[in-house]
C-alpha cells in the first residue's frame, strides 16, 4: 500500500465514522473556554529577584543590569502570552488540537486567566497537564487502533486497556528521556570544552548532536502505535518502532513529510479562520477531520508494515 493509498484509507475510515471527531472538538472547545494558566506574575517576580540578588552581590555589572532591564519588556510580553496548556502532549500523540490566538471571545464567552503564584503550584499543574494529556492521547489512539485492527471498538476491553496504555506511554517517555540525557549531557560537556578553543567547531558539533538526536527520534515515531496497536510494553515498543522505521524507512519518511506539509500548510488557513468565533468553529471541525485522518493513516501504515514483517498478506 503506497503513501497516497494509506492516506486515502485513513480519511475513508474517518469519513465512515465521523463520531471520531467528537473528542478533538470537545478538547478544542474546552481548551478555548478554559482559563489560561499564566505564569506571568511568577516569572516577573523571579526575574526581579534574580536581578536584585545579582546587583546586591556585585556579580552583575551596571552594563549587564542595564541590558537585562532592556530585554525585560520583551520577556514580560512573552510570559504574558504563555499558556501552560501548551504542555498537554496531545499533538505528539496524534490528537488534533487547534490553537486559537486570533480572537479573544468565543460566541460571547471571554477567556479568563489564572495566575499561578508559587513554584509548588506550577509543578503540580505541569505534572497534571502532561499526565492528563497522555491519558487523553492513550484513549484517543486506542479508539483508532481498535477500528484499524478489528473494524470496530470493543468498549469494555478499551476501558480496561487505556490505563495500561497510559502507564506504558509514561514508561516509554521516561526511557526515551533517559536515553537522550545519557547521550546529550556528556556530549554537551565535551562540546563545551571544545568551545574554549574553537567556538566555530563547538557550534558545528552542537548542530551534529542536535541532528543525531532528531534522527534517533524519527526511529521512535511508532512507539505509541506499538503500545496501543500491538500491546507492547515500554521497552519492546521502542524496539519495534526502530525495526519498523528501519525496514520501511523511505515510505515512513514520505508519510511523515507529507503529513507535515499538510498540517503546516493548513495551519495558515486555520489562523485566517480563527479571527472570528464562527470561523474558529469551522476551523475546529476541519482541523479535527484532517488531523484524525492523518492519525488513522499512520495506524493503517503501521498495520500494513506489521503484516509485511510477519509475512501476512496486506489488508485490502
Amino acid at each position: 500500500m503506497g503513501i497516497i493509498d494509506t492516506l486515502t484509507a485513513g480519511y475513508d475510515l474517518v469519513r465512515r465514522r465521523l463520531w471520531l471527531l467528537v473528542l478533538p472538538l470537545v478538547l478544542d472547545i474546552g481548551l478555548w473556554l478554559a482559563p489560561k494558566l499564566s505564569v506571568f506574575t511568577l516569572l516577573r517576580g523571579l526575574w526581579r529577584t534574580l536581578l536584585a540578588n545579582a546587583a546586591a552581590s556585585g556579580v552583575a555589572t551596571s552594563t549587564l543590569l542595564g541590558n537585562a532591564n532592556e530585554i525585560l519588556p520583551d520577556l514580560a510580553a512573552m510570559a504574558r502570552e504563555l499558556d501552560l496548556a501548551v504542555l498537554l502532549p496531545l499533538s505528539s500523540l496524534g490528537v488534533p488540537v487547534l490553537p486559537m490566538t486570533g480572537t479573544t471571545s468565543f460566541f460571547g464567552l471571554t477567556k479568563q486567566a489564572i495566575e499561578l503564584q508559587g513554584g509548588l503550584a506550577l509543578l503540580l499543574v505541569m505534572a497534571s497537564l502532561v499526565l492528563g494529556g497522555l491519558f487523553i492521547g492513550a484513549a484517543y489512539m486506542a479508539l483508532i487502533a481498535h477500528i484499524v485492527r478489528d473494524g470496530q471498538v470493543h468498549w469494555r476491553e478499551l476501558v480496561r486497556q487505556v490505563p495500561r496504555y497510559w502507564l506504558r506511554l509514561i514508561g516509554a517517555g521516561l526511557l526515551l528521556l533517559a536515553g537522550i540525557m545519557i547521550v546529550a549531557l556528556p556530549a554537551s560537556m565535551i562540546i563545551s570544552l571544545f568551545g574554549l578553543f574553537s567556538p566555530t567547531l563547538a557550534s558545528l558539533l552542537m548542530g551534529l548532536l542536535s541532528f543525531f538526536v532528531f534522527w534517533m527520534m524519527i526511529y521512535m515515531v511508532f512507539v505509541p502505535q506499538a503500545i496501543v496497536f500491538s500491546h507492547d510494553g515500554a521497552l519492546k515498543s521502542i524496539w519495534r518502532s526502530a525495526i519498523m522505521v528501519r525496514t520501511s524507512f523511505w515510505p515512513a519518511l514520505g508519510l511523515f513529510l507529507l503529513s507535515y506539509v499538510i498540517t503546516t500548510g493548513l495551519a495558515f488557513v486555520w489562523d485566517f479562520l480563527t479571527v472570528s468565533a464562527p470561523g474558529a468553529l469551522v476551523a475546529m471541525v476541519a482541523s479535527a477531520f484532517v488531523g484524525t485522518g492523518l492519525t488513522a493513516a499512520l495506524f493503517v501504515f503501521y498495520r500494513e508494515r506489521l503484516r509485511a514483517l510477519a509475512g501476512v498478506a496486506p489488508h485490502a
